[in-house]
């Protein structure tokens, strides 16, 4: 899904700068871009590996100072 949907989700959520978003079935990753520009902690899961895997690289390309081991 597009980038804007989880941006206005999350703006509207009305959470602080740095509260945690979480995202149960985290797919490719997006909700957690969106966190990052918002300035917002992310936690997500996958259960699909190679999901998981485009997942961690689109975040990390975005935020290179982050690492997922």
């Amino acid at each position: 899904f597009p980038l804007d949907l989880p941006l206005r989700c999350i703006e509207a959520s009305a959470l602080e700068a740095g509260s945690v978003v979480c995202d149960p079935f985290m797919g490719s990753g997006t909700t957690a871009r969106a966190a990052q520009i918002l300035g917002f902690n992310f936690i997500g899961f996958e259960l699909d590996a190679a999901m998981s895997e485009i997942a961690n690289r689109e975040v990390v390309t975005h935020q290179p100072q982050l690492s997922f081991e």
